[in-house]
């Protein structure tokens, strides 16, 4: 996987039950139908539970992704009566190796890892590393339809270094400490997707926020006084009735981009017919509208549809799945100062699978 397992062990900080609670408490749901709920480090999957527990089984679709085989695995299972509460999940890394679409998530549960992410990619090598916290963030935000609900949670520094970004994609409806705020300086950020990115918040009032974060950053945990009276504080409302809109939204579209053949025959014919589209992903070539100045060369048409531009149905029961990964390689040089220096190559790794439906049988395309 991209990223290393050992990192997603190390950032693992389930959301406490009395924490989902509260949150349960703040966000109460009316006139639910089919409501899509994604949670991109699902864990032992408890948040998804909730909201299932909460709003009906056959109400809630749920949606989630779990790096840790063993988390994964157990919570596949489902509850303490094996009845399943995630309706659709993946054993990857949320961050690399998942496609979505946009706007057709109701509601975003989001507790990330806590830690940097590692330099193991090009873009990450040129453009610096980023908190994996704003990397979620920043990838899921438009998986959220206009109006959804994002329920955040993060150490303070993390909404204080992302509060720009936070107020301009979304309107604050709640914003307050964990009860165990001590363990790991916890906020949770409750706010609803603006349609339209804008900074609407008062100076005055963002201000008092970012004061508010920076000293429950630095407070020593050990005065109790200075800890209880800044955890005391809150910002927004204390609940919300969320209706979600009787909108025209998009078919949710979500599936890996790490391909296991076998695992892929596996999903493949665990889907009903009409659902293939959804797993091979034919929504991406639709979103474009480009008219090529000459015709794309043969070498071009196979690294769209390895990229997954152009995924999909090619004609009745045949579907094409295309896979890009980058590999690097590395030399010492040594040069005229005597001094070594490394030298990477990074080269594209094109897979290309082809499922022909009519006879069962998936085939590698070299």
């Amino acid at each position: 996987m991209a990223r290393l397992a050992s990192q997603g062990k190390l950032g693992y900080y389930p959301t406490p039950e009395e924490e989902l609670d509260r949150i349960m408490e703040i966000v109460k749901i009316n006139n639910i139908n089919a409501l899509d709920v994604l949670d991109p480090c699902f864990g032992d999957g408890r948040a998804l539970l909730s909201f299932k527990r909460n709003y009906g089984y056959d109400n809630v679709v749920t949606y989630g992704v779990e790096l840790d085989f063993n988390r994964f695995k157990s919570a596949m299972v489902g509850d303490d009566n094996q009845i399943k509460y995630i309706d659709l999940g993946f054993n990857c890394d949320a961050l690399q190796e998942i496609i979505v679409n946009r706007n057709s998530f109701d509601i975003l549960f989001l507790n990330p890892p806590y830690d940097l992410e590692s330099a193991d990619n090009t873009e990450q090598s040129i453009i610096g590393k980023k908190r994996l916290e704003t990397r979620f963030l920043e990838k899921y935000t438009d998986s959220l339809i206009p109006d959804g609900l994002l329920i955040y949670i993060v150490p303070s520094n993390s909404v204080y270094k992302d509060f720009n970004y936070l107020t301009k994609k979304y309107e604050l409806i709640s914003l307050y400490a964990f009860d165990e705020f001590e363990n790991f300086r916890q906020v949770v950020f409750i706010g609803r997707r603006k349609a339209i990115d804008k900074k609407d918040m008062p100076k005055e009032k963002a201000g008092e926020i970012l004061k508010w974060l920076q000293e429950l950053t630095y407070v020593n945990k050990y005065d109790t006084q200075e800890v209880k009276k800044l955890t005391s504080q809150s910002f927004g409302i204390n609940n919300i009735t969320y209706v979600p809109k009787a909108v025209e939204k998009p078919k949710v579209r979500i599936f890996t981009s790490l391909l296991d053949p076998e695992k892929m025959i596996e999903t493949i014919e665990s889907e009903p017919l009409d659902n293939l589209d959804g797993f091979f992903n034919d929504t991406k070539l639709k979103s474009f509208s480009i008219s090529p100045v000459q015709e794309p060369r043969e070498g071009h048409l196979a690294l769209l549809t390895a990229s997954g531009l152009m995924d999909g149905k090619i004609e009745d029961g045949v579907y094409i799945k295309g896979n890009v990964e980058i590999e690097s390689t590395s030399v010492d040089e040594e040069q005229e100062d005597g001094k070594i220096k490394t030298i990477t190559t990074y080269v594209p790794k094109i897979t290309l699978f082809l499922y022909n439906d009519i006879e069962k049988k998936l085939y590698e395309v070299k």
